[in-house]
């Protein structure tokens, strides 16, 4: 994950999204793929922030 750009992220997250949607899925993969988006999206945030900080002007 961490050698993924915030992009990729955004499109597995997205992709995620659309496989949970899928009412055939089962309830283990839902699970997985959500823990997984979870992670993804704190990951994004993490870095968001972090070059939130670095252009940040007083």
């Amino acid at each position: 994950m961490n050698n993924m750009s915030i992009e990729q992220m955004m499109k597995r997250i997205d992709e995620i999204t659309l496989k949970v949607s899928d009412p055939n899925i089962s309830l283990e993969e839902s699970i997985k793929l959500v823990k997984e988006a979870k992670e993804l999206i704190a990951e994004c945030e993490k870095r968001l922030n972090e070059y939130k900080e670095e252009i940040k002007v007083d």
